[in-house]
């Protein structure tokens, strides 16, 4: 998991809020990447990842 974070993202960057469950016991993750302007708060993207077949995915969420 975190290996696909650190390359999705870049290095370091993207933090896992929290980790939820499904019904049939799937695993998936609510991520954060704060975004930094010059003397402004961060300001936040927030993405769902998951795994399927094997392999991860991610899908951007509205604030």
């Amino acid at each position: 998991m975190e290996e696909y974070l650190d390359q999705t993202f870049g290095f370091g960057t993207a933090k896992i809020f929290k980790t939820v469950f499904d019904a049939e016991g799937n695993e998936s993750y609510l991520v954060y990447l704060p975004q930094y302007e010059w003397f402004k708060a961060p300001k936040y993207k927030w993405f769902d990842v998951y795994s399927k077949d094997n392999s991860f995915y991610h899908c951007e969420m509205e604030a």
